[in-house]
């Protein structure tokens, strides 16, 4: 995605945060309807959501495409 955005692809950028959104939503709902959580995975995949974000953030602010 930070490619995509740095060079101004926003609509792939934007196709390539939403499959990675669903997949997210459908790793954890088979996580929960297999009952396969893991310790690990629950430290995971939190971090792994807020790196996503916060390195969205930065490259949108570094193209100044946000405040």
């Amino acid at each position: 995605m930070v490619a995509t955005i740095l060079d101004c692809h926003y609509g792939l950028s934007f196709g390539l945060f939403v499959a990675a959104g669903l997949t997210d939503a459908l790793d954890g709902t088979l996580a929960r309807m297999l009952k396969q959580r893991t310790m690990l995975g629950q430290y995971l995949d939190p971090v792994a959501d807020k790196l996503l974000l916060s390195t969205l953030f930065l490259v949108l602010t570094h193209q100044n495409l946000i405040p």
